[in-house]
């Protein structure tokens, strides 16, 4: 008699991911099936990415963007699940940002989908009285305009700097020494006001000297209050908009008391007192024994 080993045909389907990461397909990997069978192929994307196509290599293979889609086993085939990869641009307070890509503007908190190895060019645009300070996210850059090839997903934030103005009020161009101190830097009030720069999320130290002595004997300023931007005489704080810090002071004139002769009695106040201007002060004496009080000069 006769034994036979009887034999079917099978083919070979390959599925790929491109680029590579950006997401997976249904089959997977290599796969093998009888001549004839209709396979049903699906792709998913990762995060960040988005499905586009398929492209096939084979006598039935499918390429198109159908998905799922279906190929006929009747040739080794090949089939990629093509993905675009999402880009997405952001701005901090302080300006706005917009990104271009294939004769296409997207503004800023949106997101779109590219090509792998597609260029994207980021622009950033301060409003008034701000500056461009970096892009964040992704890839970390000064460049304005930014130009990047985008071969993963790409978050481009455009933080904007600000100007700070510190100044002080009420205090006279008699006013001696150091009036304020911003980031270690002491200032004197022919000095203010100063402008300082910020980069966005950057925080700044101040300090208004109080007391602050004038070159007129008797005469001194003293801190009342701050307004602007914080509200405090000594601060470190983290800024979020251009605007002003403006130490507010008081004049205090010195209230010297003496006795004449010496020690023939005892003032109310005594020896040396600083008061606001403007400030009624009771002045009293008392005489010792042997003593009588005559007048004040």
């Amino acid at each position: 008699g006769y034994i036979t080993g009887n034999y079917v045909t099978q083919y070979e389907l390959i599925m790929s991911v491109y680029p590579s990461g950006a997401g997976t397909t249904n089959p997977s990997g290599s796969s093998w099936y009888n001549a004839g069978t209709n396979v049903q192929i699906s792709a998913t994307a990762n995060s960040g990415y988005q499905f586009v196509s398929w492209s096939g290599v084979g006598t039935i293979s499918y390429t198109g963007t159908s998905n799922p889609a279906t190929v006929t086993m009747n040739s080794p085939i090949n089939e990629t699940a093509n993905f675009d990869i999402e880009v997405t641009i952001e701005n901090t307070y302080g300006g706005s940002a917009f990104a271009s890509y294939n004769g296409q503007t997207y503004y800023s908190n949106t997101s779109f989908y590219v090509a792998p190895n597609s260029q994207v060019t980021f622009n950033a645009i301060p409003d008034q009285g701000y500056f461009f300070d970096t892009w964040t996210g992704t890839q970390t850059l000064t460049n304005n305009p930014l130009t990047l090839t985008i071969n993963q997903p790409t978050t481009e934030i455009a933080e904007f700097g600000f100007d700070i103005t510190f100044n002080a009020t009420g205090l006279g161009s008699n006013a001696q020494g150091t009036v304020l101190t911003v980031n270690g830097q002491s200032y004197t009030y022919s000095q203010l006001p100063v402008t300082i720069p910020v980069n966005y999320g950057q925080s700044v130290s101040y300090s208004f000297s109080s007391p602050v002595y004038a070159s007129t004997n008797g005469v001194r300023y003293v801190w009342v209050s701050t307004t602007g931007l914080d509200n405090k005489q000594s601060d470190t704080f983290t800024p979020h908009q251009a605007g002003e810090v403006i130490g507010h002071y008081g004049t205090q004139y010195e209230l010297i008391m003496n006795v004449y002769p010496s020690g023939a009695g005892t003032t109310n106040p005594s020896g040396s007192t600083w008061y606001n201007a403007g400030t009624q002060v009771q002045i009293s004496a008392s005489p010792n024994s042997g003593y009588v009080f005559v007048s004040w000069s």
